[in-house]
């Protein structure tokens, strides 16, 4: 005597379905509630414009200090001075710095011209 075959049960447990289906929606639910609290509006925390931070005010005037140092640096590009204390290491106009690239880039086009001319008549 053989044993019965076992088949696979055509219908669906539908109490299961709804166990599993009302835990998904409850464990959803529950991260929603999570992440509103988390990250709810800070409506009672809006920021003043002219509110003045709490001690110690570093700058007392930022907008004259960004001026300041904008100068400073546009100054510092357009003079020649030293980089460093020990005097090692230099720098000079934006301009002159530009044209002595130029005139270097200029200077090895036509050497590398020259070279490759020489080349072709060969």
């Amino acid at each position: 005597m053989s044993p019965q075959p076992h088949y696979q049960p055509d219908t669906v447990d539908a109490r299961q379905l709804l166990r599993v289906g009302a835990i998904f929606a409850l464990a959803f639910g529950l991260i929603l509630a999570v992440m509103y609290l988390l990250w709810r509006p800070q409506s009672s925390r809006k920021p003043q414009a002219d509110a003045v931070p709490p001690a110690p005010r570093l700058q007392a005037d930022p907008r004259r200090d960004l001026l300041a140092t904008q100068m400073e640096q546009q100054r510092r590009l357009q003079q020649y001075g030293w980089n460093d204390p020990q005097h090692r290491s230099a720098h000079i106009p934006l301009q002159q710095a530009m044209a002595r690239l130029a005139a270097q880039g200029e200077r090895q086009s036509a050497a590398t011209d020259q070279k490759q001319q020489r080349g072709a008549w060969r």
